[in-house]
């Protein structure tokens, strides 16, 4: 039989700790033999010591809820409190409110009071200011009365006394008149002496110009006949050459031609540049005559010669015939004094029409500007505008010995103002823009006048004229198509640029 087993009382009290609960489990299996019960009892213990976990969390959530919820009291509590603050609060700007209230309408009462007052003020004040008018009316018209009397007398007077100084005035008049009259006849008959002399003038150097060219020359006082040309140019257009013209080419001075020279000082001493027609058509011949003559002779004479083409005085044709002469004369062109040299180039460089000799005259020129004496003879003759002429030029060549020329006189700092005087107009930066388009693969040509550009455009009032000349979009087209290979050329342009971004700066 089975033996009875005692069984222990299990009291589910939370108080128990869970190692006495194991040690109680594993005692009571021990007692027990039977398996199948031993199974069945572990499984109901573990059945509640899992119940009793479970009623040990819902009993920590029901102590946490516990807790919230008596901080939403307190909560509450605080809300309510702050709620009776605002209350009081707004019952607080309520009053105040209508202590404002009533304020403005004691101050619109007040207002309303001030109208009425003012109104009646200005109705008395228009009243007075009325009455008053009529009062300085009166006393005005009064008074404008008596100064209208007081300024009638005065006009009288002053128109009896300029009646008396024009009486005057009109008899001392009509004695300036004689006195004028005659002194007129007096002047005018100096004037008709003055033309007689001058006619006679003309008529000794015609004469002298007929008894120095023989009976070609009087041809070309009296209109017919062509003037001599020199031998070498002559061989060139026509071998037929009359025996006089040789003679007269290849003679020596004579005292007509120094008196000639001698006419010549005198005009430029007096400053009259104009002279017949007829010696005018005659200057290539005079000037191959005038080689013979000393240094200080043939300054004269082409001095005399420059002068008067700056006036218009020669015709095109005399003076291309002129420059070719001066070109091919070793006497002119590669004389000794530089004064010489400098008054020939000038003189070619507005005469000729050849390309090949006029890069002759400009490689003269430049070596001459290469010293100081002839940058300074340069600057006296004005050269540079012949220089700016040039530029006109359809040939490269030509064209860039130009621009040569111009660099030298920008580089020089005596020159500098008169250099920016000079190119500093619309009309040459408009040059310099039709020159850009047209040589626009021509990197020399290019950086000759980005050198220039970058000298005028440092003055504030020429860098506004670029803009106006089609500049500043051209020289930025040119830098931002400008090849690697060409610094220089890419360092002048943003030189250029610069200077006129600088300029437009300071200006706003």
């Amino acid at each position: 039989m089975a033996k009875n087993i005692d069984r222990p009382n299990i009291a589910l009290d939370s108080s128990n700790d869970s190692s006495q609960d194991n040690t109680f489990i594993e005692t009571y299996l021990q007692s027990v033999n039977q398996n199948w019960l031993q199974q069945n009892i572990k499984c109901v213990l573990q059945d509640m010591m899992r119940m009793k976990n479970k009623l040990q969390k819902v009993k920590q959530d029901l102590e946490e809820r516990e807790d919230y919820v008596k901080q939403l009291e307190c909560n509450a509590d605080e809300d309510a409190l702050k709620m009776s603050k605002l209350q009081e609060h707004i019952e607080h700007i309520d009053k105040a409110m209508s202590v404002k209230s009533n304020y403005l309408k004691n101050w619109e009462s007040s207002l309303v009071s001030m109208q009425n007052r003012l109104q009646e003020t200005e109705r008395h004040f228009e009243t007075a200011v009325t009455k008053h008018f009529g009062e300085v009316r009166k006393r005005c018209d009064d008074a404008e009365s008596d100064n209208k009397l007081k300024a009638f007398q005065n006009k009288l007077y002053k128109a009896e006394s300029e009646y008396s100084r024009l009486s005057l005035s009109y008899t001392n008049s009509r004695k300036d008149n004689d006195i004028l009259k005659q002194r007129i006849l007096d002047v005018e008959r100096e004037n008709n002496k003055l033309k007689s002399a001058n006619r006679q003038n003309a008529g000794r150097i015609e004469n002298l110009v007929r008894l120095r060219c023989g009976s070609e020359a009087g041809d070309l006082v009296e209109g017919r006949g062509k003037s001599p040309e020199p031998e070498d140019l002559k061989s060139k257009s026509s071998n037929k050459t009359t025996t006089k013209t040789k003679a007269y080419i290849g003679s020596t001075p004579t005292k007509s031609d120094e008196f000639l020279l001698n006419i010549f000082e005198y005009l430029v001493s007096i400053k009259v540049y104009t002279i017949p027609s007829t010696l005018v058509e005659h200057y290539a011949s005079y000037a191959l005559v005038c080689q013979h003559f000393g240094i200080q002779d043939q300054l004269k004479f082409l001095y005399f010669v420059y002068k008067s083409t700056s006036c218009g005085h020669i015709s095109s044709r005399s003076y291309r015939k002129l420059g070719e002469t001066l070109c091919q004369s070793h006497s002119y062109i590669s004389s000794t004094e530089i004064r010489v040299r400098m008054i020939t180039c000038l003189l070619c460089l507005m005469s000729l029409t050849q390309v090949d000799l006029k890069a002759r005259v400009y490689a003269t020129l430049l070596n001459d500007l290469d010293t100081g004496r002839g940058s300074a003879i340069f600057r006296e003759l004005s050269g540079i505008i012949v220089a700016i002429e040039t530029l006109h030029s359809s040939s490269g060549v030509l064209v860039s010995n130009s621009l040569d020329v111009l660099l030298n006189c920008s580089s020089d700092p005596e020159y500098r103002s008169e250099f920016k005087k000079v190119l500093g107009t619309e009309s040459v930066l408009g040059r310099f823009n039709t020159l850009i388009v047209s040589h626009r693969f021509e990197s020399n040509i290019l950086q000759k006048i980005s050198t220039i550009l970058a000298v005028l455009s440092q003055d504030v009032n020429i860098g506004v004229l670029f803009a106006r000349a089609g500049l500043i979009k051209l020289l930025e087209e040119c830098w931002t198509n400008c090849s690697p290979e060409e610094p220089q050329l890419s360092v002048s342009l943003r030189s250029v640029l610069f200077n006129l971004r600088s300029g437009c700066q300071s200006i706003s």
